[in-house]
């Protein structure tokens, strides 16, 4: 039996049954038409091979990881492009990389590093790209991609958690987005956890309902004040999107969650 390290790439098409269901010569004219004009020719360009076509999906071998997430995210960019002028007629795809040990069959490729790239795809957003650990290791400084990290996963079939990466947006972005966990205690004493994650306007989302009133609000500065969460029920308060972070004091303001 032979064995090899490659990097696995699986994708497939958003809503393909639905779309199949509405129209189904459209559809599959469609899909064949991205293939052969964008999905074919950057595998080719990437140096790899499709392994197999499994309907609306594919799965494709490359020897060298940070070739299989640059086609992946090359993919992602001349789709985003090409549906820019679709109207309705858009189709999305999904695509999940993964560098693993693989069982080699003839042509075919089998063991949990295929599994594990189409899974991570399952969980990839419409138009996007999630990776492995794995993966991210190899290429984070070698391409110009905005990463952020989704923690462990668990997947189906899979026994072990896998922690995965998403490729942010289409791809384009060219940095990474900001990322941050931390703990605060209120002026009673209760811990908080927060995370901060992005770029922008801030956005408070809290674990569950928020018992008491909260204040957050944000300085001229541009820095995010939360203050006194007295009583949460759930386990987390998350910051999304915050230019700025830090624990202080404003003047208060009554807000309910609804």
């Amino acid at each position: 039996m032979e064995r090899r390290l490659a990097a696995i790439l699986a994708a497939d098409a958003v809503g393909y049954s639905r779309m199949m269901r509405e129209d189904e010569q459209g559809a599959l004219a469609l899909l064949r038409k991205h293939r052969s004009e964008v999905i074919d020719p950057t595998i080719a360009k990437h140096h790899g091979r499709t392994v197999k076509l499994m309907g609306d999906g594919l799965l494709a071998e490359f020897a060298s990881v940070v070739e299989g997430v640059d086609c992946a995210a090359e993919i992602q960019r001349a789709m985003a492009a090409r549906n820019g002028g679709q109207g309705s007629r858009q189709m999305t795809f999904r695509i999940g990389v993964h560098l693993g040990d693989v069982i080699v069959e003839g042509d075919d490729l089998y063991g949990d590093g295929v599994n594990i790239a189409a899974r991570l795809e399952g969980i990839a957003g419409h138009g996007g790209v999630c990776i492995s650990r794995q993966a991210y290791d190899q290429v984070q400084k070698k391409l110009a991609l905005g990463y952020r990290s989704l923690g462990p996963q668990i997947l189906k079939n899979i026994p072990d958690p896998v922690e995965a990466y998403a490729i942010q947006g289409d791809g384009l972005a060219t940095s990474d987005d900001r990322q941050e966990i931390g703990y605060c205690r209120t002026a009673d004493g209760v811990r908080l956890a927060y995370a901060i994650s992005g770029q922008g306007p801030a956005l408070v989302k809290t674990g569950n309902w928020l018992t008491i009133w909260s204040t957050i609000g944000t300085a001229p500065s541009g820095d995010i004040f939360l203050s006194d969460f007295r009583e949460l029920i759930g386990s987390s308060v998350t910051i999304l999107a915050a230019p700025g972070f830090r624990i202080g004091t404003l003047p208060t303001y009554r807000w309910t969650p609804g």
